[in-house]
């Protein structure tokens, strides 16, 4: 913006020295010519030279004003196609509105997706379903209060256990093997109810049934 700057103040310098030139070769021209009309002359060259001076000028800026003021970089278009000091800050400023739009639609999305977030965290927190979330290792890292209503493990005895601690005994190796080879391997592994089914073992003597549904969470 600077160099931008500096290069639209020498060219404003440039044209007045170029007036002042012109001034000083009307004089010794026209010298013959009374000084009333060699004045109004010379100074009708310099009303010209000011209007187009201010025309090259005001022009641009008040379209790049427009454009800032109303947000809209389709009004720089005139302007961006030009290789002049203009051109180059007005294709500064159209950049700046699409980087500007894209943080907004940046923003939109990750709200929209906090917002997510919390419903599907509350939906988990509220499901008359048991819900057990472990990382790849089979460590557990998150529990819901079904869980601990059905089981009779409290959350922190649950996060950073492994689910082993809710076999009955009744379930084969084999059976485990088969279930976490699917899981491992991106799959889903469902489990209806059997005798050969896991049981969820209260801390009391109490034990009962349950359908297992494993899917990997990304």
């Amino acid at each position: 913006m600077k160099a931008l700057s500096d290069m639209a103040r020498f060219r404003i310098l440039g044209i007045l020295i170029l007036a002042i030139a012109l001034f000083t070769v009307g004089v010794l021209i026209l010298e013959p010519i009374e000084p009333g009309r060699l004045l109004l002359y010379n100074l009708l060259l310099l009303l010209v030279l000011a209007a187009a001076l201010l025309r090259w000028v005001c022009g641009p800026l008040d379209r790049l004003v427009r454009s800032l003021c109303a947000r809209d970089p389709g009004l720089l278009a005139p302007l961006a196609n030009q290789n002049a000091e203009f051109g180059q800050l007005a294709r500064l400023i159209r950049e700046f509105f699409q980087q500007q739009q894209q943080l907004a639609a940046e923003i939109q999305e990750r709200r929209q997706a906090e917002q997510n977030l919390r419903l599907f965290s509350r939906a988990i927190e509220y499901s008359p379903n048991t819900v057990i979330i472990t990382n790849r290792a089979g460590i557990i890292e998150y529990v819901n209060p079904k869980f601990v209503e059905t089981t009779g493990y409290s959350r922190a005895e649950a996060i950073g256990a492994n689910p082993r601690l809710l076999k009955s005994g009744k379930t084969t190796p084999e059976h485990y093997a088969r279930l976490w080879q699917t899981i491992t391997s991106g799959g889903e592994w469902r489990g209806a109810p059997s005798p050969t089914s896991s049981r969820s073992r209260r801390t009391s003597p109490s034990a009962r049934r349950s359908r297992r549904h494993c899917a990997p969470a990304n």
